[in-house]
């Protein structure tokens, strides 16, 4: 009896992924079938779209997905960089003073308008104040606020690992950027991003109970899902009819809801134009040239959803980029998923580092964070890492 529990055990560890992204997955599709059609038109001004094939889609890309981890075809080696305490402390300062800059000029309208500060936070909405800060905003400066997903990780991957207790300075100032960014533009996700891999390390090197990380997570989530009460909520047509509970609870579901039909309308409508053109946007969004993708997009969410519930959904992502092809990354995605994960239990560095923000994205299946520009510094200084490993063992010496 005691060699089953174990095999089940070990078999539900092993899938854990799996898991949550199906049950994610799952619930997003339950939200769009019973959300009421009525309720849902008040919300986004147009009916759902329906597309049986559509949605029979999910559960084939979802089914390619978990190939990788039902399959004993594949093997998921080990990848051991060699990473040490001095190059990790490198890196998580330089991210760490990136991400000071990127909030400083993020949030510099609160230092140097600080009387509108408390005007507008006394009214008991932040509308106006999000609207300032939006224009005070330098496009490609401050998205250098999201060098604090690399920070953090690396920040926790020295205290757990190496015992380094200076992170416990740091961390939470961090934490206090993210908090104002979720308070002021209801972007739960810059919280969001932060919190989990805490969550993650904290657990996986049994540091509190699993039962309090639960409990935690629970209000956690509600604390961080009551900022859009700052947000859509002041909106007048909501408060004049729906309480904040209940207004709260069905948001959350719409969320879901409408991230499923903004699939289906892509899945229905789109016309795709070029490969990758949604994932490289970002490269080429200042060239008089820029693909269609964009503008497609948004006229389609004009016309048949709403752009204020604007997420693509995870599957969506790789319908508008690859088309026809989406079933061969999604399948690469799921190899991926399944390898870092074996490193995360196995303690090696690129699981530590990665599997947490995977976490992320397979608890948030309204977009496919894993490829949004959210993620690109994260990228981008694990590249730095692996490619100052590569000048270290090529041309025998550290840069430490």
């Amino acid at each position: 009896m005691d060699s089953l529990k174990r095999k089940v055990f070990n078999s539900l560890i092993d899938l854990f992924p799996l898991i949550l992204f199906s049950s994610t997955i799952i619930f997003a599709i339950i939200s769009y079938i019973f959300i009421d059609n009525q309720y849902f038109h008040e919300m986004v001004y147009n009916y759902k779209t329906k597309n049986t094939v559509g949605l029979l889609s999910i559960i084939f890309y979802l089914f390619i997905f978990s190939i990788p981890f039902l399959s004993n075809y594949f093997n998921y080696n080990t990848i051991n960089l060699n990473v040490d305490k001095k190059m990790i402390i490198r890196y998580a300062y330089l991210s760490f003073f990136l991400c000071i800059i990127g909030n400083l000029l993020f949030f510099r309208f609160f230092y140097t308008n600080p009387e509108a500060l408390i005007g507008w936070t006394e009214s008991g909405t932040v509308g106006g104040l999000r609207a300032s800060i939006k224009e005070t905003q330098l496009p490609g400066i401050t998205t250098m606020t999201q060098f604090a997903v690399p920070s953090i990780v690396l920040f926790l991957i020295l205290y757990f690992v190496h015992n380094y207790k200076k992170s416990l300075f740091l961390i939470p100032i961090i934490l206090l950027f993210g908090l104002l960014r979720a308070f002021f533009f209801a972007e739960r996700l810059a919280l969001i991003e932060l919190i989990i891999p805490i969550f993650v390390l904290s657990t996986f090197y049994k540091k509190v109970s699993i039962q309090f990380i639960f409990i935690a997570f629970i209000f956690f989530m509600v604390f961080i899902w009551s900022f859009e009460l700052f947000r859509s909520f002041a909106n007048p047509w909501y408060y004049n009819y729906y309480d904040p509970i209940s207004f709260l609870i069905n948001r959350f579901f719409m969320y879901f809801a409408t991230a499923v039909n903004n699939y289906l309308i892509t899945f229905t409508y789109f016309e795709f134009e070029n490969l990758m053109s949604g994932i490289l946007a970002p490269f080429y969004q200042f060239s008089s040239n820029v693909s269609g993708f964009l503008s497609q997009g948004e006229a389609l969410k004009e016309e048949f959803g709403s752009p204020e519930f604007n997420s693509p959904f995870y599957f969506g992502v790789f319908f508008t980029n690859f088309s026809i092809f989406a079933p061969i990354f999604i399948f690469i995605n799921g190899f991926f998923v399944k390898l870092l994960y074996n490193n995360f239990l196995k303690m090696n560095f690129i699981g530590l580092y990665f599997f947490p923000i995977i976490l992320i994205s397979l608890l948030d299946v309204r977009i496919m964070y894993l490829l949004g520009t959210r993620i690109y510094f994260f990228y981008f200084i694990f590249f730095l890492i692996v490619f100052e490993i590569y000048i270290r063992n090529h041309f025998g010496k550290s840069l430490a």
